[in-house]
């Protein structure tokens, strides 16, 4: 048996549970991704095409798998 009952509505968590600095933080993490995803995109692509295009200029390297359309952040 739990030491503390109740709190039904909190769907078996006692109240207070989550600490409520960590859920904002969380919110917060939430937003700044939301708002800088665009820029972090375009900045890994200019990386991951730096990348290719530097690893492809070496004699005898092929890319493995399809130079258009692949993920980003898997190069080689």
């Amino acid at each position: 048996d739990p030491i503390i009952t109740g709190a039904g509505q909190e769907r078996g968590l006692r109240s207070g549970t989550l600490a409520p600095p960590l859920v904002a933080g969380f919110g917060e993490a939430a937003r700044l991704m939301k708002q800088e995803s665009a820029f972090d995109k375009k900045h890994i692509e200019k990386l991951s095409t730096k990348l290719k295009n530097g690893l492809l200029s070496i004699p005898s390297t092929q890319f493995n798998g399809c130079l258009t359309q692949h993920i980003n952040t898997q190069v080689v």
